[in-house]
């Protein structure tokens, strides 16, 4: 697909809006081919060279190269985003006033010039924007020196050492959180003893004074990776909150970095799981809630709080067989869907579609789940994620079965087989499964075939692929629920009482 139809395809309707009050500043010539262009991407299903040309030649719009009329789109949808998003950002205005100081002051300005330069240095100051102070240093001297204007040098140079001593506290914190990292994984990878200690050397370096916000985080992240490898979720939790705390005291920078904000509290939520599910539940409600401080025109923000709450929420209630109130969501998740769509994944929201399924399986409502079923199958290519296609072929099947639908499990089963072959993802499990569905379709008496599965499933050297299965659906509690002849449910939390 080419890359120009995709980009149009993924903005919203403020940034075209944004866009085509752009293309107006362009020449005559240019915002008619370009803007057509941009209005016959945003229209086509699918992309089709043909049809964009065929609608040059009817509009009678010159098109000697659409390769090259595409790529310059690309670049022009690129610098109106940029334009869009960047502005509001400290670093961009901060750049932005010293390029209009660099202009003024070649045209003779320079104290119009000056007096941009020290407003981008306030805002570099207010902001903890010390990385970006060596350059406004440099060209307030370049522009005084340039028009004769009399500078303190020694309070430059101190200001010079001290935002260059800045940056470099910044990297040696950066430095040693990704240090910890890599002896972390070494601890939990390798199981090397010595990981620990060599991290908490490494977290006995002095902390240097007044340290700028992004290094004071950096350093309570070192901390909290410290923590999670020797795995004391209480310090490692109140850590991270120190982290979310010192953010929601510079209100600016954690709008600049509300992505890393939003991780933080994942974070959180990650942990509190582990403790306590009554809190964690509450906490879940605060972090969907997080969705009304996304900045402005961020809603990519907004769909990864989204997909993030409601896909872990979706796990842990199969998990647990909460499956009443896992279906209780889905009208929310379907939703957000709707209000998110340009900017979740395809293979995300065929996920959730599978999860529907599950749901409405597990509670025995057989026809409500085959309906998700069969719409993943109509809906997404099996490329769009190839595991929930597999999983979902076969719970495609198992449904049918449930369903008394004998009479098209057959050419179902035989089907599935052929599209999983096609993709290389054909392994011993499937083989078993497809073996036992093409038996209780057949039989009368069933109890036999379960427990015959079940023991092969015993002596079958699965590996990954078929260990895999049971992320995707719990085939021990479906056969263990016609062994015993109880629905899937009493069977799943006779189970989860056992271990």
């Amino acid at each position: 697909m080419n890359k120009t139809y995709r980009l149009v395809k993924s903005l919203t309707k403020s940034e075209k809006r944004y866009f085509s009050i752009r293309c107006r500043g362009f020449k005559q010539l240019e915002a008619t081919k370009h803007e057509l262009l941009f209005h016959l991407l945003d229209e086509l299903d699918n992309y089709s060279a043909e049809q964009v040309l065929a609608a040059f030649k009817k509009q009678k719009v010159p098109c000697s190269n659409l390769s090259a009329d595409m790529n310059y789109l690309y670049s022009k949808i690129m610098d109106s985003l940029r334009e869009q998003y960047q502005s509001h950002k400290t670093s961009s205005q901060i750049r932005r006033l010293l390029d209009y100081a660099d202009i003024l002051a070649e045209r003779g300005l320079s104290e119009d010039a000056v007096k941009l330069v020290e407003k981008a240095e306030s805002i570099a100051i207010s902001n903890q924007h010390t990385h970006q102070l060596p350059d406004i240093i440099l060209t307030s001297r370049q522009i005084k020196a340039y028009a004769g204007i009399q500078q303190d040098f020694n309070q430059s140079d101190t200001n010079l050492k001290t935002s260059i001593s800045a940056i470099a506290t910044f990297n040696d914190e950066d430095i040693i959180y990704r240090k910890i990292l890599k002896k972390r994984n070494e601890a939990v990878v390798s199981e090397n003893p010595n990981s620990i200690k060599e991290i908490e050397q490494l977290l006995q370096t002095k902390i240097k004074e007044n340290l700028p916000i992004h290094a004071q985080i950096r350093r309570l992240q070192s901390e909290a990776a410290y923590f999670n490898t020797k795995q004391n979720i209480n310090q490692e939790n109140e850590t991270i909150k120190s982290i979310i705390k010192l953010m929601d005291k510079h209100p600016k920078f954690k709008q600049e970095n509300f992505f890393e904000y939003i991780t933080f509290h994942t974070h959180l939520l990650r942990i509190t799981k582990q403790k306590n599910i009554v809190q964690y539940e509450e906490m879940l409600k605060d972090f969907l809630g997080l969705t009304k401080q996304v900045p402005k025109n961020q809603n990519r923000l907004s769909s990864r709080i989204f997909t993030y709450a409601y896909s872990t929420e979706t796990i842990r209630l199969l998990n647990i067989g909460a499956y009443e109130k896992g279906i209780t969501l889905i009208p929310f998740i379907l939703e957000g869907i709707k209000q998110y769509k340009k900017h979740i994944p395809l293979e995300i929201e065929m996920a959730f579609y599978y999860k529907f399924a599950y749901f409405f399986f597990a509670k025995n409502e057989f026809e409500k789940s085959l309906e998700y079923s069969q719409f993943i199958k109509n809906e997404f290519k099996s490329s769009t994620r190839l595991d929930v296609f597999k999983y979902n072929l076969i719970l495609n099947c198992i449904t049918h079965y449930e369903l008394n639908n004998f009479s098209l499990l057959e050419y179902q089963i035989r089907n599935s087989i052929i599209a999983i072959k096609n993709k290389n993802k054909y392994n011993n499990f499937d083989r078993l499964i497809f073996q036992l569905l093409k038996k209780i379709a057949t039989q009368k008496n069933t109890k036999k075939a379960f427990i015959s599965f079940k023991e092969k499933l015993k002596n079958t050297d699965l590996k990954s692929p078929g260990l895999n299965a049971s992320t995707y659906f719990d085939f021990d509690t479906w056969v263990d629920s016609h062994i015993e002849g109880i629905p899937f449910r009493e069977m799943k939390m006779k189970n989860l009482k056992k271990t």
